[in-house]
């Protein structure tokens, strides 16, 4: 049950009635960290779950991936818990190879990721899942991806904006053994995720608290085979956790054992790094301190890259960006209720120039609705822009 309805008053009644009283026996709360992550501002109903206990008589259950001890304290109070059953297993993931970086621009720090989108057979590419921060961000970070990738097949975004027979086409191929080798993603992506084959994580951008800092990162590796995990941290950055600054900051002693230390792991005696499990960038400082170090683990490519033929002169793509500006613009003219939240939530200037970038590959409508999640309507006026300005027959996959 979606908890935003489930603590309505018109719900609250159902949990007095006959019915329930007679079927209801447990009531379960997922992603139970929510509670402290989100419970403040974006979903305000978690906190008020609590609430349900003096309704019923059930036991309650309480799940979640990642909790440190101060998170756990809050979760048992908001819940109102009486002498919980507390069953944990080890919060230490010894198969990551943790890293970080500093943000330095775009195009630079993404070349890593870049090379390996090169490859031309999918096989020779590991996962990848980036995560941002925003869907403005989201949009940058897919067009610098989509631009140097072997195939467009091979990148792909994942927000909340996106309708959720998108979503659901997105999970499946990232989850399954398809062209879909790298995702660009918001945390909208996360919740409710199991792909163990992930082999490398990259946060762009430090998240806000060492919970979600966990969480993100401990998505790589799910099948206990060797992965890594890299954070790009920008000292300007704002609103974020002392405790995830000292992680990112400190060259000196080991990320693992901060990051265990902060959650009150008791297991941190196991992380002692070795030749034959690199723990961090910190204790390993002989490893390459980029996303590059991943590629002893992969195979070596098949064939090299070829070369992307340009079908439109720099002329043209100055002015299909001016033009698809303007459709856009016009669509927000035309349809008021999308000014509210905005350009990026409909047609990012990133986006734009990605597609302007990408223009040899778009040979139908149906190929811009599969690869950029945008309006149907407005993909029809897309298209025609397109094709007005460099003619189909001039346009062909590579």
């Amino acid at each position: 049950m979606c908890l935003e309805i489930a603590v309505q008053t018109p719900w609250r009644g159902f949990f007095s009635t006959p019915f329930a009283k007679k079927h209801l026996v447990l009531l379960a709360v997922d992603e139970a960290h929510c509670i402290t992550d989100w419970g403040e501002s974006f979903r305000p109903a978690f906190e008020k779950l609590g609430g349900l206990r003096a309704l019923t008589n059930v036991p309650f259950m309480a799940l979640t991936a990642t909790a440190s001890a101060e998170t756990q304290d809050v979760i048992v109070k908001s819940l109102h818990l009486v002498n919980p059953v507390v069953v944990a297993q080890s919060l230490d993931r010894p198969n990551i190879y943790m890293s970080v970086g500093p943000i330095k621009a775009l195009t630079k720090d993404m070349a890593g990721v870049a090379k390996m989108l090169q490859r031309t057979s999918p096989s020779d590419i590991p996962k990848i899942l980036l995560f941002v921060q925003t869907k403005n961000m989201a949009c940058k970070v897919y067009g610098c991806l989509i631009s140097a990738a072997f195939s467009n097949s091979y990148v792909g975004m994942y927000h909340a904006s996106l309708t959720h027979f998108t979503k659901e086409r997105i999970r499946a191929d990232f989850q399954g053994n398809t062209k879909l080798r790298c995702l660009v993603a918001t945390v909208a992506f996360g919740m409710g995720m199991d792909i163990g084959d992930i082999r490398l994580v990259i946060v762009y951008g430090a998240p806000g608290g060492v919970n979600e800092l966990h969480q993100l990162c401990g998505r790589a590796g799910r099948d206990r085979s060797p992965a890594r995990a890299h954070v790009f941290y920008s000292p300007k950055q704002k609103k974020i956790n002392s405790f995830v600054k000292d992680f990112c900051t400190d060259t000196e002693n080991c990320r693992r054992r901060r990051l265990l230390r902060i959650l009150g792991s008791r297991e941190l005696e196991s992380t002692i790094a070795s030749a034959d499990s690199p723990c961090c960038d910190v204790c390993n400082p002989g490893l390459p301190d980029h996303i590059a170090c991943l590629e002893p683990l992969l195979p070596p490519p098949t064939r090299t890259r070829r070369k992307r033929v340009r079908v439109a002169s720099c002329e043209q793509e100055k002015k299909l960006v001016e033009l698809l500006t303007e459709e856009r613009d016009n669509f927000l003219s035309s349809h008021p209720s999308f000014l509210m939240i905005g350009v990026d939530f409909v047609l990012p200037s990133a986006l734009i120039r990605a597609i302007c970038q990408d223009v040899s590959f778009i040979t139908s409508v149906e190929y811009i609705k599969e690869h950029y999640s945008l309006r149907p309507e407005l993909c029809d006026k897309l298209f025609a822009v397109i094709d007005s300005v460099v003619p189909a027959k001039k346009r062909q996959r590579v």
